[in-house]
This record gives structure tokens, sequence and C-alpha cells, in this order.
């Protein structure tokens, strides 16, 4: 029997990411699994830049926990973990990784080749170098003591057992102790080899976990050549959004009863849009202030990126 393959295809945002992956799935008889972290929110679709085809239908195949699974098709290629949530509900990159290695699992027994696909670098790094961590049992004697601990006494102690991960908390888990006491948790099983950024080891957990002998891992990288063609590609894709109707989409979600405040709306884009929608700022500026914010943020996932030496990048104009 053919070694089962997954490809992880990240990088800059508006680098062409999915076209190369559908590309992949189709050449190897593949499914997409989604790790982009704005695209995980329902009826969020042309501010996030879903891309989907007209009259795209969301196939549900199965719930875990609060989490709905399903699929659209692109190009005739399945990709999962599109619209995973509501605006208003909390996904983590914890949550994400565990909810991908469940799918990965069953995926596996229909097709050879998984190729996940997005930028959103917690996500995948979650998967593929933190995987002991999703055994973590619960600690009583631990939360006994740390329940009466201060949200400030919490991130002190989280910050002594790993100074970086304060960083990658949203405002909402930095200041609620249930989340900050399992990550704590988390943090006190975890042995010091599950922060061993090897891929070989990451292929040798993840084969375990699938309940595979082998398992092929290729990880993949796209950049801009430069930041000339970084900035002209993501205006483009800025344009092309709102003419696409990403006001309209933003403003019917908000008739809804969203509100700002709700995690999925608080993304890049979404966020400039109810600025504008809220008159703060006329559409020049939502525009500006848009590509502005997007190619900071591209540039920021490079830097982070760049660390992995993993990564195979290839540079794109």
């Amino acid at each position: 029997m053919p070694e089962k393959q997954i490809y992880i295809v990240t990088g800059q945002t508006a680098t062409g990411k999915t076209s190369q992956a559908i590309k992949l799935a189709q050449k190897h008889n593949g499914v997409l699994i989604n790790a982009d972290s704005r695209q995980v929110y329902k009826l969020i679709t042309i501010t996030t830049g879903k891309d989907l085809p007209n009259k795209a239908e969301f196939k549900t195949e199965y719930k875990l926990d609060d989490y709905e699974i399903g699929y659209y098709l692109i190009d005739n290629i399945p990709i999962y973990l599109y619209d995973l949530v509501y605006p208003n509900q909390y996904i983590s990159s914890y949550d994400w990784a565990k909810i991908a290695l469940d799918l990965i699992k069953k995926l596996f027994n229909e097709y050879q080749t998984i190729v996940i696909v997005g930028g959103s670098y917690f996500y995948i790094y979650n998967l593929l170098y933190k995987l002991e961590s999703y055994n973590a049992q619960p600690n009583f004697n631990l939360r006994d003591k740390l329940k009466n601990k201060s949200v400030i006494e919490l991130r002190s102690i989280l910050d002594k057992l790993n100074p970086k991960i304060l960083d990658q908390l949203n405002n909402s888990d930095r200041n609620n102790p249930y989340r900050l006491i399992r990550k704590i948790e988390i943090l006190s099983h975890q042995p010091k080899a599950s922060l061993n950024k090897s891929l070989e080891t990451s292929k040798m957990f993840l084969a375990e976990k699938l309940g595979l002998k082998k398992l092929k891992v290729k990880f993949l990288g796209y950049r801009f050549k430069d930041n000339l063609s970084l900035e002209d590609t993501i205006k483009k894709r800025v344009e092309q959004r709102l003419k696409q109707g990403a006001i309209a989409e933003i403003e019917t979600i908000l008739k809804l009863g969203y509100t700002k405040t709700d995690q999925g709306l608080k993304t890049l884009g979404v966020s400039q849009i109810i600025e504008f929608l809220d008159k703060k700022i006329n559409y020049e500026q939502l525009k500006e202030l848009w590509i502005k914010k997007e190619v900071k943020y591209a540039k920021k996932q490079f830097m982070l990126m760049k660390r992995d030496t993993n990564i195979n990048w290839k540079a794109v104009d």
C-alpha cells in the first residue's frame, strides 16, 4: 500500500497558497484542510478570502464537541475546516490542532494525501510540534492550588513556564482564569521533548497518533520576492474583496445580532469595515487602513515563520 503523506502549504497571505494546494491535491488524489484562523468562521466569506465558487454548498459530515466538520468543493477538491464556528464562538490554535488531528485520521481512510493549507502558523505549530500535550489529563491537585489565584498571578506562572505563550493568547484568553489554568496544566504536563522542532520527530509522533507505521510530511512555504510585490498584490486583493461585497457581508452579519467584540469580527478587514459602518472612517480610509494592516500582517507572518527551518521556501511575484 502506498505510504500516506501530508503536504503543509503555508506562507504569507495573498501568495496563492490555496491554488498551489489544489494542484497538489489534484496531482496526488488528495483533499485539503484549511489552516487559516480567519476562515474558520461561518458567514465571513468574502472578507476573509475563502474564494468559493458561486453557490458553493457546505456539506456537513459530523460534529466534534461544538464544532461542525464539513467541506466545500473547490475545483472538485473538498476543503475541510472552513466554517467551523460562528463569529461569537471561540476557537484556539490548540482546539484547531485537535480537530485537525481527528479529521486527518478519518480522511486517511479514504485518501492517500492530505494537503493542509493556510497562513496561521500557530495552527500548524500546534499540530506538528506539540502533539504530546494533547494527552494532558486534568490535574485536579494543580487546579485546586490555582483556583483562587488572580489573573495577574496566573499570567506570571504561565510566563515562567513559557515566556512566549502570553504573546500567543488573545485578549479574551489573557483575562480568562479557566483558560490560563488549562494552559498551565498543559505546559506543566508537557515534557521538554515536545518543544523539539524536528520534522522527523514530528512525523514520528504524527504517525503514532494516526495509527500509521510511516508517514511522509512535506512542509512548503510561499513568500513574496520583495515588499513591492507584496504591497501591490495585497492592494489588488483588498480592492477585489470590496468590489465583491465585503462591506455588505459584514453589514448583514451585524444585522443578525453579532457585535464588533465577537471573536470572529475582530479580524483583519472586518474590523476596518465596522469602523466604516460606524462612520469613524470614510471609504478611502477603510481601503487604505485595510491594505496597511494586511501588509503589516504579511510581513509579521514571514518574520515568525522563517525561524522554522523545516519550511522549504519559494518566492513568488
